[in-house]
């Protein structure tokens, strides 16, 4: 067992790297299956050498995953004490209201102002008896839409600008972060990981 340092961004790479590798293992030694045949020349050879391969295979998963954990652990704390997690936070916040405020935008400039002089019109015909047979409705359901000021439109705008930037800016920080911040693994069996070619 020995130590590795590495960079966040390199740290996870590993992270999935293993995970990977775990998958392909299931995949091609749990998950497989095998045939002998009359033909084999020691067919008990044959069966001695899977099974024993089966072994290795899960053995290597269990430590695989050990060290996959060690590295989540190391980055999760590495996110805390470096202030990339108030980061990332802070990220969502500003796109989750980006995202509002381009809809509510949006939304506003679909919008038509009711047509308030046809609608009185239309009730005064009514209330004077100037009705089309078999329409005696009294009202008129007016839809309370309208677009908003341009000035309104505007301050939204610059405000979904600055959103946006503000969002660019935090994920600079973060990737730079990823860069800077060095994460120390404990633990790792890194003669299994060179097996592999993760290292």
């Amino acid at each position: 067992m020995s130590d590795l340092d590495l960079n966040l961004k390199n740290a996870r790479r590993l992270e999935t790297a293993i995970a990977n590798t775990v998958s392909t293992i299931e995949t091609n030694v749990l998950r497989g299956s095998m045939s002998v045949s009359i033909y084999d020349d020691e067919p008990a050879n044959v069966v001695a050498t899977n099974v024993s391969l089966v072994k290795e295979g899960i053995s290597d998963i269990a430590e695989l995953i050990r060290m996959r954990y060690i590295i989540r652990d190391a980055i999760s704390r590495a996110n805390h004490d470096s202030g990339v997690n108030t980061l990332m936070a802070a990220e969502r916040v500003a796109n989750d209201e980006a995202h509002v405020m381009q809809n509510l935008l949006e939304r506003s400039q679909q919008m038509d102002a009711p047509d308030i002089e046809r609608v009185v019109r239309k009730l005064e015909a009514r209330k004077a008896g100037k009705v089309e047979a078999g329409y005696m409705s009294s009202g008129e359901n007016i839809s309370l839409t309208a677009p908003m000021e341009s000035q309104t439109i505007q301050h939204l705008k610059t405000h979904v600008a600055s959103l946006k930037r503000r969002k660019t800016e935090i994920v600079d920080k973060c990737a730079a972060l990823n860069v800077t911040t060095t994460v120390t693994l404990t633990g790792l069996n890194t003669d299994l990981l060179q097996k592999y070619d993760l290292l």
